[in-house]
């Protein structure tokens, strides 16, 4: 798969359902979801941080789910999609 790519799925649930490839070197668990700063003195045993540029308490996994959402919409907007729920 190329990175950045759309893909649309059928389901039996939904006629379709788009599908976007993050790019997997995406540092989505050291960005912060308030301001995207990159905190990069992040380590895989520190499950939670708070961010030195805002403040913000952040959880590791709930941070990069964010982050990773945000990602999608824009890869949707940039491919002309619309994004409906963010």
């Amino acid at each position: 798969m190329q990175r950045g790519a759309i893909f649309t799925i059928n389901s039996p649930t939904n006629a379709e359902k788009l599908f976007v490839q993050i790019d997997s070197f995406y540092p989505s668990s050291k960005t912060c979801p308030r301001c995207l700063h990159k905190f990069e003195d992040l380590i895989l045993a520190m499950r939670q941080w708070i961010c030195p540029h805002c403040g913000q308490h952040n959880q590791r996994d709930y941070a990069a789910a964010l982050n990773i959402k945000r990602q999608g919409i824009m890869q949707l907007k940039a491919g002309g999609h619309t994004a409906l729920r963010q």
